[in-house]
């Protein structure tokens, strides 16, 4: 009995590892993407139109997106999966899916019901 509990916990510790080793990797090439692509822009708007951003405009982006990351809600099932598993181990991500996509909805039906006080809520979080 006390084997099968030390299995399960090797192996949800190599899932553990394997999952923070991937969001690391994923968040440094995500940060790498987003540097790139913004300098591409900005060089292609530069030279194509006197619209492009400032230099202090691109290294406070550039301080931005390094320091506090560019949110997203690709690995939000990776976290929902630990809070949901527990509660709804069969059906956790059927559960968090319905979840998400109602708070979506709200979310969209404020920003037209309530357009600036949403963008007040927005920015204060």
């Amino acid at each position: 009995m006390e084997m099968g509990s030390e299995k399960e916990r090797g192996a949800r510790a190599a899932t553990e590892s394997w999952y923070h080793k991937w969001r690391h990797g994923h968040t440094v090439v995500s940060v790498i993407i987003t540097l790139l692509v913004s300098l591409c822009y900005a060089l292609f708007v530069q030279q194509n139109d006197n619209t492009a951003p400032s230099t202090l405009e691109m290294l406070g982006m550039l301080f931005a997106v390094s320091f506090f990351g560019v949110p997203h809600g690709a690995t939000d099932h990776l976290v929902a999966s630990d809070i949901f598993k527990g509660t709804f181990p069969r059906t956790w991500l059927l559960v968090f899916v319905v979840l998400y996509l109602a708070l979506m909805g709200l979310v969209v039906l404020a920003w037209n019901l309530f357009p600036s006080a949403s963008l007040a809520a927005f920015l204060f979080m």
